[in-house]
């Protein structure tokens, strides 16, 4: 905030605290991020289980290149499989990775942002784009180092692309920005399939910068290039064929657009959610509102209105936007738009390309997976509108209730992402045991494809197989090598197994802050794995076999 010069006036003092407080909340933002990442589980979850498969089973190149659902990853599958054969696959370099590149598209955006005149705008332009890329609310790619390499790789070739074709301001853009800014989307591309909608910013921005005719050559060529390389790439690939049921489509894409919104005030449109709101008068309130909403429109997930409503106003809004923009703009506000046209490209993907699957599965329309992208246009739009705000002192003050307005549900999408956490920490101790409940929560890992993975993943001696508690199984304990550690309230059950015969689930308390114990039956063997269990309070693992008829005890291995 250096070089401010702001009056010493009543007006000044309030500018001087809500640029104080614009900077507060952004630092505070981008703090919880970095944290959300870094306590990301060290374990695969979901999509990882498979990556590590096939990585562990094939050969490198087929598997670094290699389509999967549709999405080409191929610099971070690089990553991944570097560190499934250097670091046995313990998630630390994809974490690492993820949070670099986050703190890279962060100063991309700054040093576009940095140029806005008036302190104030800047602020809150910072602020909005901090918000689009560290709000909570993005929890599932934040919170899972698999998604982080690919997600922000993507956001960091788009802000950086369109860095590019405006790096003359107003000015319309040389060729050789041009190469380079294509060349990122065709990293973008390749990192994952919303990367393509790059293309789509870069073409807008060059058209609101009245490029010359070679620019949107050589975009228009090097995107064609891009989609013929990405389908030779699944030569001999079976893909399904894209349908196209315009009015369906743009049904589901206003409705995605509107997913920000619902993830910051889920817990008053969800009554199961409101039922868990803290504190007996604020939960009160929110079952109330809960209900209202539930009874108004219907379950929130599935809810046609006021979702449409919303992406229609957001539709309007970049519209507006981006005729004034033809007139000339800033390029914080060429930043804003084209942040803004590629997020709509990923809904419109979104949309055609998986209109079959929300068919049958309706409720994943706005699954948090895709939030990471719809959050962007919102940002995007507001970056935009802020680069011209004709009032500064009004918008920062709009853009501080909005980032206040946005803390509560820092609260619970963080407590969200804990219980998937959670979920990827228990279901990785129940697979390093070989002891997996059909009962066993597993989130969005599939059982079926668990099941079809873990031979390669153990054969790789890799992820929770690498853990040297793992080495120990089916091993004789003895307490002179082993630090012992008194256990009480033991509770064993006898419980099925998706991997093999039945096993044991293991609950006792413990005073230890180890990661994990060890445990061993009478006869001095050890055949379970147990870890904090923060929801219920205790320990929780599992055994192998049946119960033995003598106490089960536990060991740390320091």
């Amino acid at each position: 905030m250096s070089g401010i010069d702001v009056p010493r006036t009543r007006t000044g003092i309030a500018i001087r605290a809500a640029l104080a407080a614009s900077w507060g909340l952004a630092i505070l933002y981008v703090a919880v991020a970095l944290a959300a990442m870094w306590h990301a589980p060290r374990v695969p979850y979901a999509d990882g289980w498979g990556f590590l498969g096939h990585f562990a089973s094939k050969p490198v190149v087929r598997e670094i290149l290699r389509e999967d659902n549709g999405h080409h990853e191929v610099l971070p599958h690089a990553v991944r499989m570097f560190e499934l054969r250097v670091f046995d696959a313990q998630q630390w370099l994809q974490v690492g990775v993820g949070i670099g590149l986050l703190l890279a598209t962060l100063a991309c955006v700054w040093s576009v942002l940095r140029v806005i005149s008036a302190p104030d705008r800047r602020a809150a332009a910072m602020l909005v784009a901090v918000l689009g890329l560290c709000w909570l609310g993005n929890i599932r790619t934040l919170g899972h180092a698999n998604e982080t390499v690919h997600a922000y790789l993507v956001t960091l070739c788009v802000t950086l692309g369109i860095a590019m074709l405006g790096s003359r301001g107003g000015e319309p853009p040389s060729v050789r920005a041009t190469a380079t800014a294509a060349l990122l989307g065709v990293i973008a591309a390749f990192s994952f399939s919303s990367g393509l909608a790059a293309f789509v910013a870069l073409l807008v921005v060059a058209l609101l910068l009245r490029a010359r005719a070679i620019v949107h050559l050589v975009l228009g060529l090097t995107l064609a290039g891009t989609i013929i390389l990405r389908r030779w790439s699944n030569a001999g690939i079976e893909t399904a064929m894209l349908q196209f049921a315009p009015l369906s489509q743009l049904d589901l894409l206003l409705r995605w657009l509107a997913g920000p919104l619902v993830y910051a005030i889920w817990p008053v449109t969800d009554p199961a959610l409101a039922a868990h709101v803290p504190t007996t008068p604020l939960r009160t309130l929110a079952e109330w509102m809960a209900r209202t909403w539930h009874e108004a429109f219907g379950p929130v997930m599935l809810a046609r209105w006021p979702h449409l409503l919303v992406g229609v106003l957001g539709i309007c809004w970049l519209a507006s936007v981006t005729w004034r923009a033809r007139l000339g703009t800033s390029r914080p506000g060429m930043l804003g738009l084209g942040m803004a046209w590629f997020a709509l490209a990923v809904g419109g993907m979104v949309a055609v390309g998986r209109l079959h699957y929300f068919d049958l599965h309706p409720d994943q329309l706005l699954a948090q997976r895709y939030l990471v992208w719809s959050s962007l246009f919102w940002a995007g739009l507001a970056i935009a509108t802020l680069a011209n705000a004709p009032r500064p002192r009004n918008v920062i003050l709009v853009v501080l209730v909005i980032a206040a307005g946005l803390l509560p549900s820092q609260f619970w999408m963080w407590r969200h992402g804990e219980s998937m956490r959670e979920v990827a920490n228990t279901t990785s101790v129940a697979v390093a045991v070989g002891v997996v409940d059909p009962t066993l929560e597993l989130g969005e890992t599939a059982p079926s494809e668990l099941i079809h993975v873990l031979p390669a993943i153990q054969g790789a001696g890799a992820a929770m197989f690498a853990w040297p508690e793992t080495a120990l199984l089916g091993s004789s304990i003895y307490s002179s090598r082993r630090h012992s550690v008194p256990i009480a309230g033991v509770s064993i059950d006898p419980v099925m197994n998706l991997l093999g015969p039945p096993g044991r689930r293991v609950r006792f308390h413990a005073a230890s802050d180890e990661a994990k114990l060890v445990l061993v039956d009478a006869d001095g063997v050890a055949r379970g794995i147990a870890i904090p269990d923060p929801e219920a309070g205790g320990w929780l693992g599992w055994m192998r076999g049946a119960e033995q008829g003598g106490p089960v005890r536990a060991f740390s291995l320091r």
